[in-house]
């Protein structure tokens, strides 16, 4: 590997792009105060994208779409490449850990090479919708060669660009309602939705508003993330829909509204215009339901079991995994808070009396982050003085059961339940009930 152009200076990040794709085969890296941007290139073609802010989290999200065709795919398997490169990456490697990943699932064969470059281009789109909002601004830029660079698709500069600013004006077209793709939208309240839209549609957006940004709502409804946006606007601007800011690390990232390659000052965009008519609800209330309503029924939890037995993770596996979660299995307590950070989950089951860090410390750490306060947490151990040491040491609004695989009943400051549960009900009850 060789340095071809070190440097600083004033650029704008489209224009940019084409000189430095002319005749290289490597890599452009480019840093702003707060993201990293990695574009891999081979003579005129981009062969992948990345950028610094969480890669495995996109990843991840296309994996998941891509594990109801290929079962091998596994929530699991999933964690198991997280794991694998998010923290143990080659550090020589000018392939960033979520390139790496991919190259590893094709050397696996868990990828075919068209399938991978079918990702690669998924993931490529999607950091160029962000690197296209860059303004023109002072970049340090890095150009290196890469012998031997992986290829998995090959897109072409000039089409790649045209494409992201076509997608980006009508993103655009949204502002100021909407100014990111990782906004996050939540029904404002159901006394406000129930005087505009029908029951069903109140239900509907009860369940499926809860905490997704719209990037993982596409996923989950399996539709492009700018249409749901499009059929969300005119709810927003009556008020009932309410969008909230990303979550760190994902308000790090441009957003819509400000002078870059794809914002208003290059292509004359004109702010979203307020509607507020009967039909044009009626409108969208038809769009949600119809998009919406049969898939929030099937919603999919994702769940988290900290613990350091593997006997009770494959138990709890054992009893889940027939159920409607996606479950997570972490059995070092000192990985656990990380990994919920990246994953967050709709519930955690925790065990208390675990080495290193135990599981109301843990409960001490989510309970001080923002973006983890609302996740509820049940708290498993056979020991009912650690349970009461737990609760009365930790703040939080948790759900605490004994030890056992048909917990008698939750404590907590909700009334206990008259009946005993499975874990699957438990688990159900609680991440429908407690968000």
């Amino acid at each position: 590997m060789q340095d071809t152009c070190p440097a600083s200076g004033v650029y704008l990040p489209e224009l940019l792009l084409k000189q430095a794709t002319t005749d290289l085969s490597g890599y452009l890296r480019i840093a702003t105060h707060s993201v990293e941007w990695f574009i891999y290139v081979h003579y005129g073609q981009i062969v992948y994208a990345s950028n610094s802010v969480d890669p495995f989290e996109r990843l991840e999200r296309y994996l998941r779409s891509l594990s109801q065709d290929l079962p091998h795919l596994s929530a699991e398997s999933r964690s198991r490449v997280r794991a694998r490169f998010e923290t143990s990456a080659q550090p020589d490697s000018p392939l960033t850990p979520d390139y790496q990943a991919i190259a590893w699932m094709v050397e696996q064969n868990w990828l075919d090479p068209l399938l991978a470059g079918t990702l690669a281009s998924k993931l490529t789109a999607e950091v160029f919708e962000s690197y296209l909002l860059l303004p023109e601004a002072e970049y340090t830029i890095r150009w290196e060669k890469i012998p031997g660079l992986p290829k998995f698709c090959a897109l072409d500069v000039d089409s790649l660009v045209e494409r992201t600013q076509a997608r980006l004006r009508m993103w655009q077209s949204l502002y100021p309602r909407v100014y990111s793709p990782y906004q996050r939208p939540y029904l404002a309240g159901v006394a406000i939705a129930q005087q505009k839209l029908s029951p069903e549609a109140v239900h509907s957006l009860s369940r499926l508003l809860i905490g997704l940004n719209f990037r993982q709502l596409g996923l989950f409804l399996k539709q492009d993330e700018l249409q749901i946006a499009q059929r969300f606007v005119m709810l927003i601007a009556e008020g009932i829909i309410l969008l909230r800011d990303p979550i760190t690390p994902f308000d790090r990232l441009p957003q819509l509204g400000r002078s870059g390659s794809g914002g208003s000052g290059h292509m004359g965009i004109e702010p979203a215009k307020t509607i507020s008519s009967t039909t044009a609800l009626r409108s969208s209330e038809q769009d949600i339901l119809s998009a919406s309503l049969a898939t929030a029924a099937q919603r999919i939890w994702k769940i988290v079991c900290v613990d350091d037995s593997p006997s009770m993770l494959n138990e709890i596996k054992r009893l889940l995994e027939s159920e409607a979660f996606e479950i997570t299995l972490i059995n070092d307590s000192k990985r656990a808070l990380m990994q919920i950070v990246s994953i967050q989950p709709d519930l955690i089951l925790m065990d208390v009396s675990m080495p290193e860090i135990n599981g109301y410390q843990i409960c001490s750490l989510l309970q001080k982050a923002p973006n983890l306060q609302h996740i509820p947490v049940i708290m498993v151990t056979g020991n009912r003085g650690l349970l009461d040491r737990a609760q009365g040491q930790n703040g939080r609004r948790n759900r605490l059961s004994d030890k056992t695989l048909y917990p008698k009943r939750f404590v907590g400051d909700r009334p206990s339940l008259s009946r005993p549960l499975t874990v699957q009900a438990i688990a159900k009850h609680a991440a429908q009930q407690f968000r």
